[in-house]
């Protein structure tokens, strides 16, 4: 039997997105990148669902790929703030991605969200 789904809501309507990182940086510093997930009211970050986040940089990133361990993860009902350092050891502009994976609530369904933020990163000697 099909039970008709009702439709998903988009990611604007259950949250904003805020990525923290500087836009240049010097051969070898670390950098520090921060996703910021807060729910919009009424929903709110399902806490008994599992949360994965990724960060991806350039194969001249250190770490190129990497799926963050709880304590650079923080999940409360509000929000979901990723944290993860980066090095590059070449110059040039380095592209990085992030995506976050979790769910929310708003009292009468849940739902999946994922979501995917980009940005670029000027290194220069």
């Amino acid at each position: 039997m099909n039970v008709p789904r009702p439709p998903a809501l988009e990611v604007d309507e259950t949250c904003t997105v805020n990525v923290d990182v500087p836009t240049r940086a010097r051969i070898g510093d670390a950098v520090m990148a921060t996703l910021r997930i807060d729910t919009k009211p009424p929903f709110h970050v399902t806490q008994d669902q599992p949360v994965s986040v990724y960060m991806v940089g350039t194969e001249l990133v250190i770490p190129r790929e990497v799926e963050l361990a709880k304590d650079q993860v923080q999940v409360n009902d509000a929000s979901v703030v990723a944290r993860a350092p980066f090095r590059v050891d070449q110059s040039g502009t380095h592209r990085f991605l992030a995506e976050a994976r979790f769910s929310v609530c708003n009292g009468e369904r849940c739902q999946p969200v994922t979501i995917q933020r980009s940005w670029s990163l000027s290194v220069y000697d």
